[in-house]
């Protein structure tokens, strides 16, 4: 429900005892009241295809919320307020294409996945100690600089999704994740691998196709892996002369 400027009334609180879940699809809401941080039990708020651009400061009274789906908006930016929320365990935040930023995530304490695909996010976010899933194809990442912050308190197998950016190069530190399980790399620009990746002994899936690597350095590290890494699966695809290959052993 919404008023003719496209806005949920201010009244919404007067639900703050009882919601629990609120969902608002394909409608062209642009922004919440301020009101809506009152919802005290509310555990989801999902906005999908609309003309969300902002979310208020107020949000961090959400103090039950354990999801935000908010995917197909119009989001130009999160409000710093966003990192109180303690509960929040889950966002979604994919195919928001005035989207830049999500450093206000920053220090979220229990986030565990966060979904931003067809974003053009510039750069990761930093100091989620419990993440254990992120997804982040296709936006506009260059490097992953404080990829060590992300689920350095939980042991839980990490899955990591950066595919289809313009990632140039990985940093050492990729060796200090805990427990990285997945990586995904394909559709960048790689022209080598930092040698502490050959160090991750809880490597198991490593996508690297369409990077740009030399003949040379793709067969090195193929060979690399072959040796540190006997259980690994290795997808590889090199633009330059079209080879296609998997290793899984």
């Amino acid at each position: 429900f919404y008023n003719t400027d496209h806005q949920l009334p201010i009244e919404i609180d007067h639900l703050s005892s009882t919601l629990t879940n609120l969902g608002i699809y394909n409608t062209r809401v642009t922004h919440l009241p301020e009101q809506i941080g009152k919802l005290k039990h509310l555990q989801s708020l999902e906005l999908v295809n609309t003309n969300l651009m902002a979310l208020p400061n107020g949000i961090d009274g959400l103090s039950s919320l354990t999801l935000l789906f908010l995917p197909n908006n119009k989001l130009i930016s999160l409000p710093k307020t966003i990192k109180n929320i303690r509960s929040l365990s889950q966002i979604v935040l994919k195919n928001n294409p005035y989207l830049h930023s999500i450093q206000s995530l920053n220090g979220l304490s229990n986030l565990r996945i966060l979904q931003t695909d067809n974003c053009p996010i510039e750069r990761i976010p930093l100091y989620l100690p419990q993440l254990t899933d992120l997804y982040m194809s296709k936006n506009n990442l260059s490097h992953l600089i404080g990829i060590r912050t992300l689920g350095y308190k939980t042991n839980s197998s990490k899955y990591f999704y950066f595919n289809n950016n313009r990632i140039q190069s990985v940093p050492p530190q990729i060796k200090h994740v805990n427990n990285l399980y997945f990586l995904n790399l394909d559709y960048n620009h790689l022209i080598s691998l930092p040698l502490d990746i050959f160090s991750i002994p809880t490597l198991h899936y490593l996508y690297i196709r369409n990077n740009d690597f030399s003949v040379i350095e793709l067969k090195a590290i193929v060979d690399k892996f072959n040796a540190t890494h006997p259980y690994m699966n290795l997808y590889y695809v090199n633009k330059k002369n079209s080879i296609v290959k998997s290793i899984t052993n």
